[in-house]
């Protein structure tokens, strides 16, 4: 099974108790009630048509362009559709073409590469983001967790380990601690892994669905 089928799978069961009403008279037209994917799916896409106009209004903020990439990432990873990704490397693509030099998205730009298992064009985009004067804790722990992934793909799972532990000290996420589960789950160490992503599920406070099914799809990949 994909992993958009089992986002999908596990968005449907985060649907409102409005399907367990008892079933209205057959004379009475009602329609189907959406399900928590497609209700994820509208909300994206309506963040989407918002800044796609905001693109319109402010043509050359390239911010607004970086926003819309990563709103296409996040739809192909629900959707699991390559036209999702590709939508997402045009805008940022637009957005490099007018943000002055050496600035412009390269963290999302990474991610986007990441994703799409260029892992040196990642790292590439990861030192050109270091070269900044000032990076928030906040940037800084994603930009550990970035490294941390990739070693983790070549299988580096000690740097892996030790660079997500460091991306938490700078800041406490549920993605970061989803990532490091995985790579303890790697390592053989099951219980230290299933505590993390308990811990992930209840700390993540989120509007979006998308982040809490890809931690519950995680959990229940050893079941």
């Amino acid at each position: 099974m994909t992993r958009s089928i089992l986002l999908a799978a596990i968005l449907c069961a985060c649907t409102t108790r409005q399907a367990e009403q008892p079933a209205r008279p057959e004379s009475v037209s009602q329609e189907t009630p959406a399900t928590g994917f497609d209700m994820e799916l509208e909300t994206l896409d309506g963040q989407i048509r918002t800044h796609q106009r905001r693109a319109g209004s402010y043509p050359t903020d390239w911010m607004v362009q970086a926003t819309l990439a990563d709103l296409y990432m996040v739809r192909g990873r629900l959707t699991g559709s390559y036209s999702d990704y590709d939508q997402a490397q045009l805008h940022i693509d637009a957005a490099f073409e007018i943000a002055p030099d050496r600035s412009g998205p390269f963290l999302g730009r990474a991610g986007l590469h990441y994703t799409m298992h260029r892992l040196d064009e990642s790292e590439a985009d990861l030192a050109r983001f270091e070269q900044r004067i000032r990076i928030t804790d906040s940037e800084g722990a994603r930009l550990a967790l970035m490294r941390a992934n990739i070693a983790a793909q070549r299988g580096d799972l000690d740097k892996a380990i030790a660079g997500a532990e460091r991306a938490l000290s700078l800041e406490n996420t549920p993605s970061g601690q989803t990532a490091l589960a995985m790579m303890l789950r790697s390592r053989g160490q099951w219980d230290a892994a299933e505590g993390m992503l308990d811990q992930a599920a209840a700390e993540y406070h989120g509007s979006a669905k998308e982040p809490l099914a890809w931690i519950m799809q995680i959990g229940r990949a050893h079941v």
